[in-house]
């Protein structure tokens, strides 16, 4: 097995685990801890929690990881925040929340810097999608930034983060059957002081 694909399997083992976890997916009754010394972590153990790591796949992170790219390599090489490459992003992640059945906005904030011809001040957009199902006084997010770097397309920072998120979305599903409201969030300006995720 490649680094390259044992990496993945890390990313997208790690992202299910952590997914799993925060929504409540498995049951009490069926916890398992790590056996590791000093380890103790907590991890769910159920019919879900089985399911979802059967259906999320390196194949389906990589598919969108490379629409990430294409978007990239038709705006100038990179998805900086105010940037087209950025609002082509936002289309497509709202788009692939949308077509799975997500309740999914993309709400505006204000930006001190964008990487505009003139560095100007402006709004950038945010994707937050969540579930059509579970407690919605209970929120689980969990969250991801959707810019690069004007000087990159930015596919490990942060588009693996982006494509693992989508991945688990939409084999997770809209209306899935878990106690907890799940909202995904995939923010901009992170690489200009995080606005978007404070804005």
């Amino acid at each position: 097995m490649s680094i390259r694909s044992r990496g993945k399997r890390v990313l997208v083992g790690f992202s299910v685990l952590l997914a799993a976890t925060a929504c409540g997916l498995g049951t009490t009754d069926r916890y398992t801890t790590s056996q590791q010394p000093g380890a103790d972590v907590v991890t769910p153990d159920g019919p879900m929690v089985a399911q979802l790591r059967g259906a999320v796949t390196d194949d389906g992170a990589m598919a969108h990881l490379q629409a990430l790219q294409k978007i990239a390599d038709g705006n100038g090489g990179n998805r900086a925040s105010g940037s087209p490459g950025y609002d082509a992003s936002v289309d497509y992640v709202a788009g692939v929340l949308r077509d799975a059945g997500f309740d999914t906005s993309t709400p505006t904030y204000g930006s001190a810097r964008h990487h505009r011809e003139n560095d100007r001040a402006g709004t950038g957009r945010n994707v937050i999608a969540q579930t059509r199902t579970g407690d919605p006084g209970r929120v689980v997010m969990i969250g991801a930034h959707l810019d690069s770097v004007p000087e990159g397309p930015g596919i490990v920072d942060n588009g693996s983060g982006v494509a693992t998120l989508l991945e688990i979305a939409t084999r997770l599903g809209a209306r899935p059957g878990v106690p907890n409201t799940v909202r995904f969030a995939f923010f901009g300006s992170e690489e200009n002081d995080a606005d978007g995720s404070t804005g």
